[in-house]
């Protein structure tokens, strides 16, 4: 049986040169557990960061070209590093890859009747065999007509996003809790804390998304990430909490991704209704208030009455709300910071951190003139923890080193355009 051929130039037509030396890497650790070669088909078993093994299988057609999967969750397209470094295997050590016939070949001998026992009996075996199966068996649903509207409990309509694989992302979460099947309920109870980490890494890379620009994409991420924890989390042994523990780092991650995007009040009312769904689903096994932040944050968006007046300057003893503060109103104010600080939007970063009572203590300020100006020194305590001023406090503000600490100044200074100096 013969080996299919193979370069590293065929492998970089698949992955970017970046992916392709992690794969380098990972093979050169000896990352790749084990490879079997099925005719034209190679299927191995790559270690990850994680618990869980990633199942790599690429097929290498007639026409040269080479069609891949992984069960990572690689959400930036193109081929991921298990892929590369199984191949890399194929490629200069093909004296370890076990060589069989092609599936095609093994499977000629079975009637429809053994392999419909055949396929039965698998799926007693593999989680996930049936439910591939059922999904194979169900009709595409019709396109909506273009003139329906979209349910209010539904999550909004996004644009296409190429580089996220949210069936990798959900195929991921289901790997990650299914992992742990086959052990016994002692032993399985002391892997949920890994499992629940392998979770929390899928959910972060909406944060990875929402860096580089593709909101809507940390959108599709999140909500795949969160729908299939949601459906399979009771599987895991959650005597110690941690896996109820993770809805309340979900809710606090949502409310981040959506404070973080420009969504209409149509796009934002979808989005809390469908958190609040998810809230009600995990409520009956106790977990309360989780998604509650985030449902919020969706409802609230930026316009929120109390929260514009605060941006404005008008600060009141209820700080950013109408009415009286929810529990976790402390934790929504710092992902607000985080947010603005990101942006850059340095005078609304510290109207926001007054109202909510993020600094304590009194500090004096006087102009370059020497007359004296009195200065809150709530501002100045979190300017300088948030870096607005150089190492030399008495540097006069504007000076190199401390170019942001004008902008602090000039918000809260009387007339417009006067420097001023820290006093030491």
């Amino acid at each position: 049986m013969s080996v299919p051929s193979l370069a590293e130039a065929t492998l970089l037509r698949y992955a970017s040169a970046e992916t392709f030396q992690h794969g380098r890497d990972c093979y050169q650790q000896g990352a790749v557990l084990a490879a079997v070669l099925y005719g034209t088909r190679l299927l191995a078993e790559v270690q990850t960061d994680g618990p869980v093994p990633a199942f790599v299988c690429s097929t290498f057609e007639s026409d040269g070209s080479i069609t891949a999967t992984c069960t990572c969750q690689n959400v930036w397209g193109g081929w991921c590093k298990h892929t590369v470094a199984a191949c890399l295997v194929l490629l200069y050590q093909p004296n370890t890859v076990t060589q069989r016939p092609a599936l095609e070949t093994l499977l000629q001998p079975f009637n429809r009747e053994q392999l419909q026992a055949l396929v039965i009996k698998l799926a007693g075996d593999l989680p996930h065999l049936a439910e591939a199966l059922d999904k194979e068996q169900t009709p595409p649903r019709p396109a909506a007509p273009q003139a329906q509207a979209t349910p209010a409990s539904t999550a909004p309509a996004q644009p296409q996003h190429a580089n996220v694989d949210t069936k990798a992302l959900r195929r991921g979460v289901r790997s990650a809790i299914h992992s742990l099947d086959r052990m016994q309920s002692s032993q399985a109870y002391y892997y949920v804390s890994s499992v629940v980490d392998e979770v929390e890494k899928l959910a972060d890379q909406a944060m990875q998304l929402l860096e580089v620009g593709d909101g809507y994409g940390a959108l599709a991420a999140l909500e795949a990430v969160t729908e299939a924890y949601v459906d399979e989390w009771e599987n895991l042994d959650d005597s110690d909490g941690y896996a109820g523990e993770l809805f309340s780092q979900l809710g606090q991650l949502w409310a981040e991704v959506l404070l973080s995007i420009e969504l209409s009040k149509k796009e934002r009312e979808a989005w809390a209704d469908k958190l609040t769904t998810w809230q009600e689903n995990v409520s009956d096994y106790g977990i309360d208030d989780a998604f509650d932040i985030a449902a919020m944050a969706a409802k609230q968006g930026w316009d929120y009455r109390p929260l514009q007046q605060v941006l404005q300057g008008k600060i009141t003893e209820r700080g950013a709300w109408g009415g009286q503060k929810p529990g976790y109103a402390n934790d929504l104010a710092q992902i607000r910071l985080a947010i603005l600080e990101r942006q850059e939007r340095f005078q609304e970063y510290l109207l926001l951190a007054k109202a909510e009572g993020q600094a304590e203590g009194q500090s004096p300020i006087s102009d370059t003139d020497g007359t004296s100006a009195e200065f809150d020194g709530d501002f100045v305590e979190i300017a300088r923890g948030r870096g607005l001023y150089g190492p030399d406090l008495d540097l006069k503000v504007g000076a190199p080193g401390v170019p942001l600490a004008q902008k602090v100044l000039d918000t809260f200074f009387d007339g417009a355009g006067r420097s001023g100096r820290l006093s030491g």
